[in-house]
């Protein structure tokens, strides 16, 4: 996204513009969602096509997300919103259970 629209103007509720790509918020999405592309990399080697996250062999890698988010919240605090509604079901154990058990369905 930030590859095609990064440079698009966003105009700020105090009637200010910036850079979608220079927004905090965006900022720290970028940091994340690099590291997620690097591990699921390092994931497609084993797994191929079928390579997830939320495989119990992949505990690592979700907690080294869910370290790097924490790490994210401090610099760029509005990034939580985004991990909060949107990146923690893939790296959480209580939602990734759910997803890999088949329970509940």
């Amino acid at each position: 996204m930030l590859a095609n629209e990064g440079n698009a103007t966003i105009q700020l509720p105090n009637g200010d513009t910036t850079l979608l790509k220079d927004l905090p918020t965006m900022q720290g999405l970028s940091v994340y969602l690099e590291e997620r592309n690097k591990i699921l990399s390092i994931i497609k080697q084993k797994d191929g096509i079928r390579a997830t996250l939320r495989r119990d062999e992949y505990s690592y890698f979700r907690n080294s997300l869910r370290q790097l988010a924490q790490q994210l919240f401090s610099q760029y605090p509005d990034f939580y919103y985004v991990y909060d509604d949107v990146l923690r079901y893939e790296v959480e154990e209580e939602f990734s259970d759910v997803f890999t058990s088949g329970e509940g369905y």
